[in-house]
């Protein structure tokens, strides 16, 4: 887009066919193509993808008007035009509402012979043909419409840049919110999800702390050394603790486990170098009794133990440095409201809607709900999430032309009911604000 303000066509058309590539359900990108297109019929044909996502777009049905696309136009519009009907062969015109004949399609089959005699006898029953004909409808269900009319002339209709709590329309250089006064960049992560490298980083991680439970049991049983198991079950929950931090990639957690991984290394080497005395620690030899009643395979484990935790320790160093970084790092994003990618049906954009208007997005929110009412026009729970966040963002008109085309279609009479009182709320909200 700023290639295009800017007039280097050529380097924005490039740029938004890469869009494309990766979104084909764009909207904004294939409005934004027609403009750099170098012919007609690649406008008409960006056009025409923007009304197949959105048959409401207002920019692209007047661009083809102004191609002479008006019949094009006026059937992404839903205006009926009948064309009058070419006579049959006798002269009789026919009905435009009558279906064409299906097409028929011979199917043939052949049959495995039960005996030599049989195939030599009755050659006829060893193969059947039937006539297939492609099922029609006899009718199409009628058009649903979301809204009583479109004759706004908003933000909505305009396809610009809006903030994703308020809907403000914004210029090109904001990075506040000029009505709600947000910011608008942020810190996202540059992968949406953690990559498989950050699941083994936090399985050493926790099986690092499960090392340190088996040598807390082993200190108690063979040495009866307290402290040092206490010690040992601290650091076992501790690194339970970063673990859960590291799975939800929390940066800190990542830093500080790279830096307890590197003293427990550091630690383990200097302490079996020098032969440290951990005495202060409370460390007993076990007498007789407890040799006699302890094996000496479960006495010689402490070794053991020290290699599991030492190579678990430097495994989860190397992954941590070398392949699991990418996952923490973050990109400066400008927030604008837009859909959500990898989105299909009403549900899924219904549920995406939820969770903005939960985070206050309401803008994004109506832009994921208006999704969901085109996919799912049935469910008027959509078309009733969509009026109320017009509302609330203060489309009083579009919110009551929304609830009002939903009302009209219910025929319960409690349901009827629920919508008045929307109505009648929105209306005195309404009043109010134009009052003061």
């Amino acid at each position: 887009m700023t290639a295009a303000r800017s007039g280097d066509q050529e380097k924005g058309r490039q740029l938004l066919l890469q869009v494309i590539e990766v979104d084909e359900e764009n909207e904004m990108a294939w409005l934004w193509l027609s403009g750099v297109a170098d012919t007609d019929e690649e406008r008409r044909i960006c056009l025409d993808n923007v009304l197949a996502i959105n048959p409401d777009n207002q920019a692209a049905k007047k661009g083809l008007a102004q191609l002479g696309a008006a019949q094009l136009g006026a059937a992404k519009l839903g205006v009926a035009e009948t064309a009058a009907p070419e006579p049959a062969p006798d002269g009789s015109p026919t009905s435009p509402l009558e279906p064409e004949p299906a097409n028929e399609i011979i199917v043939r089959k052949e049959y495995q012979a039960k005996s030599l005699a049989g195939a030599i006898l009755y050659p006829e029953a060893q193969v059947k043909e039937w006539k297939w004909k492609e099922p029609q409808l006899s009718h199409q269900l009628p058009r649903v419409e979301i809204a009583a009319s479109s004759t706004f002339d908003d933000v909505w209709t305009q396809n610009v840049e809006m903030c994703p709590y308020c809907a403000q329309e914004l210029a090109f250089d904001d990075i506040k919110c000029p009505q709600c006064q947000r910011h608008l960049i942020t810190k996202q992560f540059r992968y949406e999800k953690p990559s498989a490298n950050l699941h083994v980083f936090w399985v050493f991680l926790l099986g690092l702390g499960n090392l340190y439970l088996v040598q807390a049991i082993y200190d108690l049983i063979a040495y009866q050394a307290l402290g040092l198991a206490i010690w040992h079950i601290f650091l076992m929950a501790f690194l339970v603790g970063l673990t859960f931090a590291v799975y939800h990639r929390q940066f800190w957690a990542f830093v500080t486990a790279l830096a307890l991984l590197i003293t427990v290394i550091a630690g383990r080497l200097v302490g079996d170098v020098l032969a440290i005395d951990y005495s202060f620690l409370g460390i007993i030899e076990a007498d007789e009794s407890i040799r006699n009643v302890v094996s000496s395979l479960i006495i010689n484990m402490g070794g053991f133990l020290r290699g599991l935790q030492l190579g678990a320790a430097g495994l989860g160093l190397a992954y941590g440095l070398f392949a699991v970084m990418p996952d923490f790092a973050r990109d400066s994003q400008r927030q604008v409201a837009d859909l959500k990618r990898g989105l299909r049906h009403g549900s899924d954009y219904h549920d995406a809607a939820r969770k903005f208007a939960r985070k206050e997005m309401w803008a994004t929110a109506v832009l994921h709900w208006q999704r969901a009412a085109a996919n799912a026009p049935n469910q008027l729970s959509y078309q009733r999430r969509l009026g109320l966040a017009y509302a609330h963002l203060g489309f009083f008109n579009r919110s009551l032309n929304v609830l009002t085309a939903a009302k009209n279609r219910v025929t319960n009479e409690e349901t009827r009911a629920k919508f008045d009182k929307l109505i009648q709320a929105v209306e005195q909200k309404q009043n109010l604000i134009t009052s003061t």
